[in-house]
């Protein structure tokens, strides 16, 4: 089994529900956080072993991009948007 812990705050099973719900943003405070295969069940050569990793402070979306996001993202030309693909940026 592949873990990543997280403390979210809301239920995982609430991320995903419908498309068509307002987009909120989910804050981790980031730390230490154990990731990789615990080595109970089959898991690729790649997934493993289960170790730390510092993970940084991030936001997650709380569901997926639909088209109509994408499309608003397109025609607000943040394609042109530099600062959002260079890896400088």
């Amino acid at each position: 089994m592949v873990r990543v812990e997280f403390n979210l705050t809301i239920p995982f099973s609430e991320l995903v529900e419908a498309a068509d719900l307002d987009l909120r943003w989910i804050s981790d405070e980031g730390g230490i956080k154990k990731i990789g295969h615990d080595g109970s069940a089959f898991a690729f050569d790649c997934e493993g072993p289960r170790h730390d990793a510092l993970i940084h402070p991030f936001k997650i979306a709380s569901r997926p991009a639909t088209n109509r996001d994408w499309m608003a993202f397109m025609n607000d030309g943040e394609y042109d948007n530099s600062l959002l693909w260079l890896s400088d940026g």
